[in-house]
């Protein structure tokens, strides 16, 4: 369930600004219920967060499967250059801060 609402998260903020996204949109895109999203997440930051972690670990361990660095580098910016436009939502959110807290 957890990755459902973040894959549709994320499905939603390719689209627009992660500000304007709100429990609401998001449960009603997921077709659950309020209940439900704050039993997995206690907000949108939440959900953030855990994508984040999500995908960064999973990407760090197909990284860590390849035989150079070059190839590592090359899954990170593969990774990055598939969601850019996510990312580019992230660094012109009003909540910058939180998200740089978590990237780094």
């Amino acid at each position: 369930m957890k990755a459902m609402i973040a894959e549709t998260f994320f499905s939603m903020a390719r689209g627009k600004s992660m500000d304007k996204i709100t429990v609401t949109d998001l449960v009603e895109r997921c077709k659950i219920s309020r209940q439900t999203f704050y039993y997995h997440f206690k907000d949108i930051m939440d959900v953030l967060e855990w994508a984040m972690e999500e995908t960064v670990g999973r990407t760090l361990e197909r990284s860590l499967k390849v035989g150079s660095d070059q190839e590592a580098m090359e899954i990170f910016v593969s990774m990055m250059l598939e969601n850019r436009d996510f990312i580019r939502h992230l660094l012109h959110s009003q909540h910058r801060e939180q998200i740089e807290r978590i990237i780094f």
